[in-house]
């Protein structure tokens, strides 16, 4: 072999092993990422399937349609990143009214460190729920700040970036909302005689005479980072992946 073909084949053999070593690192990168998806769409099944299992056995009443959003207030900004859920060990204290704090279910997002998500119960406690925004906020910070409720850590992946560029404020990326129908205005409209029952907006129109089916429906959506410490960034990482659940609850509404 002259020198002209060994210079070559060195060459080419330089070439295959270049390639050959971008190939890995691709393959490489390629396994990271797919693990990091894995194990964010875990989180996110674990979180869907806990709150919709919670709501799907709700206790729900016309007081109470089975859950309660509570929004936190930031400047002009609102955040309704918690949630009650009616949902008693086993028979409501009082079914067809309110519940009792230790009937309800919380989701809420941790204020000291947003990008973790608990669920927690205040068993033993037997006040009644609060009937006001305000009170709502103060009940979720003072269960979270008691030590005696036991809370489960559901994950700490929820991407919380800063509410503003430099800021010192993190807020969860966790958002719920709630409709029923006929909503609340409407049956008081109904019982003041300002609106016919018919009139009420029924889900499918499903209503008879001196009862109808009312719908309470919750949606949430949220996104999850690859791992706590991208979830505390400042910005949302651009490997987060967003997530979206539903749920609704079904019950009979009195004339």
């Amino acid at each position: 072999m002259t020198l002209a073909e060994m210079l070559v084949a060195t060459a080419i053999m330089g070439m295959m092993a270049a390639a050959l070593s971008t190939i890995a690192l691709a393959v490489q990168m390629a396994h990271e990422y797919a693990a990091d998806q894995g194990v964010m769409a875990q989180h996110a099944r674990v979180i869907i399937e806990r709150i919709q299992r919670a709501f799907a056995g709700a206790t729900a009443s016309e007081s109470f349609p089975g859950a309660q959003v509570i929004t936190y207030n930031d400047s002009t900004y609102t955040f309704p990143q918690a949630i009650a859920i009616w949902r008693p060990e086993t028979i409501a204290l009082d079914p067809d009214g309110s519940p009792r704090i230790e009937e309800l279910r919380f989701f809420a997002s941790d204020p000291d460190e947003p990008n973790r998500l608990l669920e927690f119960q205040a068993t033993g406690d037997t006040r009644p729920a609060p009937t006001t925004a305000a009170g709502w906020r103060d009940l979720v910070e003072a269960l979270l700040d008691d030590d005696d409720v036991e809370k489960i850590d559901l994950t700490d992946l929820i991407a919380a970036p800063k509410l503003v560029a430099g800021g010192e404020r993190s807020y969860s990326t966790l958002r719920f909302e709630m409709r029923v129908r006929p909503d609340a205005a409407e049956v008081a409209d109904m019982r003041d005689g300002l609106k016919s029952w018919t009139s009420l907006r029924w889900p499918q129109r499903s209503y008879g005479l001196h009862s109808g089916t009312r719908q309470s429906w919750i949606a949430f959506q949220f996104q999850v980072a690859p791992n706590a410490a991208a979830a505390k960034q400042s910005s949302v990482d651009v490997e987060a992946a967003p997530f979206f659940g539903s749920a609704s609850l079904y019950y009979t509404l009195n004339q």
